[in-house]
């Protein structure tokens, strides 16, 4: 008798098995170096060449150095939306074979529709590895005491919503007369800003150090709580009067269900390479603090975000 035919996946729904299947598989053959234990995969949905790729490959050798016995490589699903990609890992082998690129408050807001549900329950946090501050930037000419003299509202460029820039907006709303424009990503938020197009972007520092830095933009304050050693003569934001502190973290997760046997060599390697005076050097140049939060630590910065953002 002929087997009942089953209704076809929805294009979703074939995507996150493709994902979690992917993730299942044996990783294509690689040489080793003599002795290797195996292979770490650094996971992201960002395309090759784009910003998150460019970072992880400059991660990935540090974390080769302090992950003894283990290469480290990065795979790119850009066919895959950011809720899709963590669902796909949250699914996935606990096998510790494979680390997630997380950016968060961002990965636990789905755009337009506030919290992602159950996320955080799902994932582990393995560790979050660089703090990177919002920064209020606008043309050379431009001062925020200016701004805050502004009869009319004035326009801010953004990142895409659901990144942590446009979660900031509003609190930097209520100090400023300032109207959200939203832009594809933080790169054409600061083109717009350098052209003139808009009166200033919130943009994370790294997007905008090196038109800092060249003095093509300047720094109306820095989203930190205290002053930052890669921008000393730069206030921050509470000095202004305006008492907003927003970062975005970079680290890595796994399934929720990964066994501390092979979660705790992988967090200490993290911990080890934010300790490591390369990777300092090359953070700094990029203009991004390296600053390791543990598990713990970043499970529950992440929970005082998102109550902070009512989410």
């Amino acid at each position: 008798m002929a087997s009942p035919v089953r209704p076809a996946a929805a294009p979703g729904r074939r995507l996150l098995l493709s994902l979690a299947a992917g993730l299942a598989a044996p990783f294509p053959a690689r040489a080793h170096p003599a002795g290797a234990a195996g292979e770490v995969t650094l996971l992201t949905g960002g395309a090759e060449g784009g910003p998150s790729d460019l970072w992880l490959r400059a991660f990935a050798p540090f974390l080769e150095r302090h992950l003894p016995r283990h290469t480290v490589s990065v795979v790119n699903r850009p066919d895959a939306t950011r809720a899709q990609l963590l669902a796909g890992i949250a699914a996935a082998p606990v096998n510790g074979r494979s680390l997630g690129y997380a950016v968060t408050p961002d990965i636990f807001v789905e755009p337009g529709k506030g919290r992602a549900p159950g996320l955080l329950r799902r994932l582990r946090l393995l560790g979050a590895v660089a703090e990177d501050p919002l920064a209020l930037v606008a043309p050379p000419e431009t001062s925020l005491a200016g701004l805050q003299r502004e009869r009319e509202p004035q326009t801010l460029a953004l990142p895409p919503e659901g990144s942590t820039a446009a979660l900031a907006a509003p609190m930097l709303q209520e100090h400023l007369p300032l109207v959200p424009l939203h832009f594809p990503s933080a790169a054409a938020a600061r083109q717009a800003t350098l052209s003139g197009n808009v009166s200033a972007a919130l943009v994370r520092l790294s997007d905008a150090i090196a038109a800092l830095q060249e003095g093509r933009l300047t720094a109306l304050g820095l989203a930190l709580a205290e002053r930052c050693a890669l921008l000393p003569e730069t206030p921050i934001l509470s000095e202004r009067g305006i008492p907003l502190v927003a970062s975005a973290r970079r680290g890595f997760v796994l399934p929720a269900g990964t066994p501390d046997a092979l979660a705790i060599p992988l967090a200490t390697a993290l911990a080890k390479v934010v300790a490591d005076p390369e990777y300092v050097a090359q953070s700094n140049a990029a203009g991004i603090l390296p600053a390791f939060l543990s598990e713990a630590d970043w499970t529950r910065l992440v929970r005082q975000q998102l109550a902070s953002l009512k989410l």
